[in-house]
Order: structure tokens, then C-alpha cells, then sequence
């Protein structure tokens, strides 16, 4: 899946693109990522999360794409989101996590057209609380996982906190919408210039 980006222009932007046979519109993605080899894990997990474009409705995250794999596969999987799918927002779920992701080379692709943005997400989202907000959103229809339900099999442990991470940090920092251009009156008519 690929997926294009707008500007807009007074400031912002939006995504757009093809999901599940529909065209659909995004303002944001965001991917939850937890690595490989800190705290003795084998495997790592990157799930990436699109935020529909609804302005005035409640968010509705759409899960588009997950990875789950050691080292190299974990890295190679993060660098194709970013040139594919122009991910702006990644969440970890430490600040290590954060420095390291940085150093990888292919992840200043664009750079200067869509910035890529690093966040740690607070201890808070992993407990039980986490996992039932997440779950809720799922029964609500706010949070639609079917695409990635493989990754979820495989690695249910890090897949969770992965989603967590991602879903949680978006609830607490809500997506930031342009302004509409305002339409510029028209100073004949106001004046009474017209018809003379």
C-alpha cells in the first residue's frame, strides 16, 4: 500500500489513499514501536496506525500495516513505512528505543516535507488500564486491527504494548486540524460601488 500526502495551504497536510478497497483521508500516522534486543527481547514490533480525517467526530484509528522480526527485518520494515507510507509520528516505548531508532539511516527520507517527530509514551499506558482502553476502543469501532491480526498472533505480548503505545500517546495528543481558508469579501458589493 502506498499512500500520497497533500499540503495544504495555509500550513498542514493530509494523507490519502487506498485501504481496503475505499479511498480514505488521514491526518496523521503513527507507528508504535518496540525494539528488539533491549531488556533481552529476540523479536521486535512495528505496527503503523492511520488517523482517519474527521475533524469535528471522535478519532478513529485504522491499523495499516505491522511488522514483527529480529533486528535487520525490524529495520528494514520501519525504513519502508517511512518511504511508503511517510510515517510522521513514531512512539517508543523508552527514551533508549528513541536514540537508537534515530541513528537508522533511512529514516530521514523527507525529511524536509514531512518531518518525522519522536515520542516516548508514558510507563502508564502498559498496565491493565492500557489493555483495557485499547480494548474498548476495538468494541466501540474506533480501533480497527483486522489487517495486522497476524502480528498479533504471533507476538501478543509486544504487539500489545506496541498498540498501547501508539493508540494511547494519540488519545492524549490530539491530531491538530488546519484552519479553512476564509473567503475574502468582495468590496464592491459592500461598498455600493457597483451599478453607479
Amino acid at each position: 500500500m502506498l499512500l500520497g500526502y497533500k499540503s495544504e495551504p495555509m500550513g498542514g497536510g493530509y494523507y490519502f489513499g487506498k485501504t481496503a478497497g475505499v479511498n480514505r483521508k488521514f491526518i496523521r500516522l503513527l507507528a508504535g514501536v518496540i525494539l528488539p534486543s533491549i531488556y533481552g527481547r529476540q523479536n521486535g514490533v512495528v505496527i503503523v496506525l492511520a488517523e482517519q480525517y474527521r475533524p469535528s467526530s471522535p478519532m478513529d484509528l485504522t491499523a495499516i500495516a505491522a511488522k514483527a522480526g529480529q533486528w535487520k527485518e525490524f529495520e528494514n520494515a520501519l525504513v519502508q513505512y517511512r518511504r511508503e507510507l511517510k510515517v510522521n509520528h513514531l512512539i517508543t516505548d523508552s527514551e533508549e528505543a528513541a536514540h537508537i531508532i534515530k541513528r537508522i539511516p533511512g529514516l530521514s527520507y523527507a525529511m524536509a516535507e514531512i518531518p518525522l517527530l519522536f515520542f516516548t509514551a508514558p510507563k502508564t499506558v502498559f498496565g491493565e488500564a492500557g489493555k483495557q482502553r485499547v480494548s474498548s476502543l476495538v468494541a466501540d469501532g474506533r480501533l480497527h486491527c483486522e489487517d495486522i491480526q497476524h502480528v498479533l498472533d504471533a507476538e501478543p505480548e509486544l504487539g500489545m504494548r506496541a498498540l498501547q503505545a501508539a493508540v494511547l500517546w494519540a488519545l492524549n495528543h490530539y491530531a491538530v486540524y488546519s484552519q479553512a481558508r476564509r473567503k475574502q469579501p468582495e468590496y464592491a458589493r459592500v461598498f455600493g460601488t457597483k451599478g453607479l
